[in-house]
């Protein structure tokens, strides 16, 4: 898509005319010797390439005489809803690398469609696209995001440890974060599984094992740093007399003791019969972390408490 690059256009677009006499009118045939055809006036010529031309750059796409297909992706991109998220499934291929299955992502800054047909391989022990950017710690988080080529509009994909893509490799641009990924003591890549934003450890970590008490505690999981993130847990508690419970809760929400009968109730909980000693309760709980990781935990009194990190539900839209 271009302008009009005649010699002979306007450096300016022109003030349109007033309304013609024959509004929502159409264009006319012509024929010879007695009906002429409908003349195209510049208000009209420059109303359709401005309404196309618009349309491109809106995309954040820059206008390209030899490139006829921009409409096109601009009608693509501008149609994918921010925070559009699909495919794009990690697996792990060897110890350092991982492949992304064929996706449809909308970037952070809502202007590309990124668009991939086929999986895409990262090795940690390159650097730029296709790797990483930056050292290779021996345990830390990187963040995977999305790129697109300035040049050929082909998506590449890399990991960083800044979570706003602050060092995208040069020669690309409109980055979405994908997911997080977590390095094991020696640089290897923790697996994990995912269907979606939902992403499960293959070998959950068991985060919290202490005796809790019936004050507010804070406690770090096993889910990616610097963004929110719904954590999926499994609970355990080890009680020892007639109702015992544990509440875990978001930072975000009041905090508050659990009960049997009155809200917000407790995550898990439950009794030791008399003369059977110390009961088990287990439970399932999804619970919103802040972006250090962490949820809140309070008991109803001394309890022994355990916390595995099955995994967790990714943001869309970052």
């Amino acid at each position: 898509m271009y302008r009009i690059d005649a010699a002979d256009n306007a450096a300016a677009l022109p003030t349109p005319a007033a309304p013609g006499p024959n509004p929502d009118g159409y264009f006319r045939t012509p024929v010879p010797g007695s009906v002429k055809g409908t003349v195209v006036h510049e208000d009209w010529g420059n109303a359709v390439q401005e309404e196309l031309a618009l349309a491109v750059e809106d995309a954040g796409l820059s206008l390209d005489k030899a490139d006829q297909n921009q409409l096109t992706e601009a009608i693509k991109s501008l149609g994918t809803p921010r925070g559009y998220w699909w495919g794009g499934t990690f697996t792990r291929t060897a110890a350092r690398t991982f492949d992304v299955s064929a996706g449809t992502w909308k970037s952070t800054n809502d202007l590309r469609r990124l668009h991939w047909t086929g999986a895409i391989s990262v090795d940690l022990d390159t650097t730029g696209a296709g790797g990483r950017v930056g050292s290779l710690p021996t345990s830390d988080w990187f963040h995977v995001f999305a790129i697109e080529n300035d040049t050929t509009l082909a998506i590449d994909v890399y990991a960083e440890a800044d979570s706003v893509a602050a060092n995208i490799p040069a020669g690309h641009s409109n980055p979405r974060k994908l997911f997080s990924i977590l390095l094991d003591g020696s640089s290897n890549i923790v697996d994990m599984f995912n269907i979606g934003d939902r992403f499960l450890w293959k070998n959950p970590p068991l985060d919290v094992a202490v005796t809790e008490d019936a004050t507010a505690n804070t406690r770090a999981l096993t889910v990616p740093p610097d963004f929110r993130s719904n954590a999926l847990l499994n609970l355990s508690i080890d009680c020892s007399s007639n109702y015992e419970a544990l509440y875990v809760s978001s930072l975000d929400v009041d905090d508050e003791i659990p009960a049997e009968a009155l809200a917000p109730l407790g995550s898990v909980g439950g009794s030791a019969e008399t003369g059977e000693g110390n009961r088990t309760h287990q439970n399932y709980a999804e619970v919103l972390t802040n972006t250090s990781q962490q949820v809140r935990t309070r008991a109803t009194s001394s309890l022994p408490i355990q916390i595995a990190t099955l995994g967790w539900v990714e943001q869309r839209g970052v």
